[in-house]
């Protein structure tokens, strides 16, 4: 074999290889559990393999990742939907050990089956996200409800209920 055909050869398995390993893809919601808290996704992309080209299979019982901590029961939680985007990241590792329903000892690397969703994926920046930008603030809005955090203040918009004790300036406010 010739120099030239035994690095083709290597660059072929490489390549391979290289097309197994699934590391971050855009996605759709096509289902949620909300008794698992998993969704199914469909990958908005494609893989060529040997020229041919292939559709990616929905892939069931995907966590979510959202801010939280468990420990200190504190999270932040968004709706999700049917036919929300989502970026879909692949562990390095099966996520069975991490499930508490087996061992981390899989051969399998950056699977489909160790997927993870990210809901939020903006294929456009919307008014919303350019308005946070431009004012370097938090932007929490649900229709014509909103509260947003800058440097100059807080500002709500929107009717307010309290449930609970309201106190300004330290002063319990009786309702």
């Amino acid at each position: 074999m010739s120099m030239p055909d035994f690095v083709a050869a290597v660059e072929a398995i490489i390549e391979e290889h290289l097309n197994n390993i699934h590391t971050a893809v855009p996605a759709k919601i096509t289902s949620i559990d909300t008794k698992k808290g998993l969704v199914s996704v469909k990958p908005l992309a494609q893989l060529k393999i040997n020229e041919k080209v292939y559709e990616y299979p929905v892939i069931n019982d995907v966590p979510l990742v959202m801010p939280s901590n468990s420990t200190l029961g504190i999270e932040v939680a968004v709706p999700i939907a049917v036919n929300d985007n989502v970026l879909l990241i692949f562990s390095e590792q099966a996520l069975d050990y991490w499930r508490g329903t087996g061992t981390d000892n899989t051969e399998i690397k950056y699977g489909l089956s160790n997927a993870i969703a990210i809901p939020g994926l903006m294929g456009a920046m919307t008014d919303t996200a350019k308005r946070a930008t431009e004012e370097k603030a938090i932007i929490i809005k649900s229709e014509n409800n909103e509260i947003m955090l800058s440097k100059r203040n807080i500002a709500i918009r929107g009717e307010i209920n309290v449930v609970g004790t309201l106190f300004i300036n330290g002063k319990q406010i009786e309702p």
